[in-house]
């Protein structure tokens, strides 16, 4: 690809969806200039499972994301191995074994247990795909009918459910001939290899869109009409929890780029060390770290006992 060339990276693998798009800016660089992503799911006895039997829930999960990347609309039957913990500890919860209960529900003759070998009809397994399929192909959909990518014409598609054809023929379908869809060889590894080669030579990513508002919680005046009424102080002027934004969601920040300096003073001269907490939340201009999206990243202690050298070093 040339610099100026533009394309989305599509990564579907482990449950989540990750979006983002990149703009080639030289030989061997890229600038990230959108991202978005989603995902989850659970259950009694599949949380009993993962909880006392790490090692099997793992096994079937894998052996479940193998069909499913496996699976094609010409495909029959799907077979999954069912690790025995699956069929004992359903038993312990249920009082039933799942041989005796899948005839009395919906599921009869489109769900068979064989052995320690669940056996799924067509038509079953194929609306396992319905929910991604559906969220993952309209939110494509939705992100090249932006304005700001209109020249995109391009959608590399990593991950491993990558590998599943259904997938990807849906989402051929739905956004049409006029888009190119790349799966690279070995999608599921692409990450990874992707991973390995960044450790080598961060600079191929020159710059990057932030998911979240970083800020610090700080003091100020109360301003009327402007803060909340329950945040105006009882005692003097000051109040609490003010989140001060240093970069907003959605924003380009620039590798190796120093964002403008915010300067904080001690309420206090007598202060002999003050806590600088660090919040994060996908509200682009939140007002106090006490909203219920904003989550508390980190703290920053600095002991004002030492004194600063021009070196940046304190002692």
């Amino acid at each position: 690809m040339q610099k100026g060339d533009k394309y989305v990276v599509f990564d579907q693998g482990g449950g989540t969806t990750d979006i983002t798009v990149h703009e080639v800016t030289g030989p061997n660089s890229v600038k990230e200039i959108h991202q978005a992503c989603g995902g989850h799911w659970g259950g009694d006895v599949i949380n009993a499972v993962k909880e006392n039997h790490p090692v099997e829930y793992y096994e079937l999960m894998h052996n479940f994301e193998h069909a499913k990347t496996n699976f094609k609309e010409d495909t029959k039957k799907v077979t999954v191995r069912l690790p025995l913990v699956w069929l004992t500890k359903y038993e312990e919860i249920t009082e039933d074994t799942l041989k005796e209960v899948i005839p009395q529900t919906n599921f009869n003759k489109k769900i068979k247990i064989v052995s320690d070998k669940l056996r799924i009809d067509h038509s079953l397994f194929r609306t396992f795909f319905d929910y991604s399929i559906v969220n993952v192909t309209d939110e494509l959909e939705r992100l090249f009918r932006k304005e700001e990518l209109s020249d995109v014409q391009t959608l590399l598609a990593v991950g491993g459910f990558s590998e599943s054809s259904v997938l990807i023929d849906a989402i051929k379908e739905k956004l049409g001939p006029e888009i190119d869809v790349i799966v690279p060889r070995d999608p599921g590894l692409a990450v990874l290899k992707g991973a390995v080669l960044y450790g080598f030579e961060p600079e191929i990513i020159t710059s990057r869109v932030s998911r979240y508002t970083y800020g610090v919680a700080m003091q100020r005046n109360y301003i009327d009409g402007v803060d909340d009424v329950s945040k105006r102080p009882s005692h003097g002027k000051l109040i609490d929890d003010i989140f001060d934004i240093h970069v907003t969601k959605g924003q380009v920040v620039q590798i190796g780029h120093f964002e403008p300096e915010h300067t904080y003073y001690p309420v206090v001269d007598e202060h002999k060390c003050v806590h600088f907490e660090f919040f994060a939340t996908e509200v682009t201009d939140p007002k106090y770290t006490t909203e219920s999206e904003c989550k508390m990243i980190g703290v920053l202690s600095v002991d004002l006992a030492k004194k600063l050298s021009k070196d940046g070093e304190f002692h």
